[in-house]
């Protein structure tokens, strides 16, 4: 994977060099890479071929654009290899652009779908209507949303007002304000209210690395 679309990048060099590491071998030369059938024979335990597939996705995003040659190429190990993963089925929605699928389903197996059946199972239906009409912009549930700008009227360095202007100051609306995210998403706003991480794609993986450090 690394080698797939060009001449090894240092971005590949480093994560087969942090994969040395944790793997405690010493220095790999790099050769002609493996076939899926040789990949397929050399690694007889399921859990070694979904963590293989894993890395492999990983490779694959790298360079930021996955392609799908990439995805089919990783999808042919995991035919041989008789195994599949979540990972690889999430870089196949990217790659043909199913972008919201891909959303739904990062954040039915994460931290947010916990909050998410939270929600369902104390609003039903009314909550649902309300959720999708203000993350359409067509609606806007007001009760929630004054919660949130009364955070506004607190004193300057609090958490509240602080998330507030934040908010504002990068253009994204409170919960409840038409275009707003699901009321959950404030958990992820605040690791990075906290954590002092930017929304840019570094920031993003920054806070996710953070989130995941800090569960099971």
């Amino acid at each position: 994977m690394a080698t797939h679309d060009g001449p090894l990048g240092d971005r590949e060099a480093a994560l087969l060099e942090a994969g040395r590491e944790v793997a405690g071998v010493g220095p790999v030369e790099l050769h002609q890479p493996l076939s899926p059938d040789a990949l397929a024979a050399a690694l007889s335990s399921p859990s070694l071929a979904r963590q293989a597939l894993s890395a492999m996705v990983v490779m694959s995003v790298l360079d930021n654009e996955p392609s799908a040659l990439a995805a089919s190429l990783i999808e042919s190990y995991a035919r041989a290899l008789g195994v599949g993963s979540d990972e690889l089925t999430n870089l196949r929605q990217v790659v043909d652009g199913h972008l919201w699928t891909f959303k739904l389903d990062l954040a039915r197996r994460v931290w947010l779908g916990e909050h998410l059946r939270a929600a369902w199972q104390s609003g039903g239906v009314r909550w649902l209507v309300g959720a999708v009409g203000a993350r359409l912009g067509i609606v806007e549930d007001a009760a929630l949303a004054d919660r949130y700008r009364a955070l506004g009227a607190l004193p300057a360095g609090t958490v509240g007002r602080t998330y507030v202007e934040s908010q504002r100051a990068d253009g994204f609306p409170l919960p409840g304000e038409k275009g707003s995210q699901v009321e959950p998403v404030v958990i992820h706003d605040l690791m990075h209210l906290l954590s002092g991480y930017g929304t840019d794609p570094a920031g993003e993986i920054l806070t996710a690395s953070f989130c995941a450090g800090n569960r099971r």
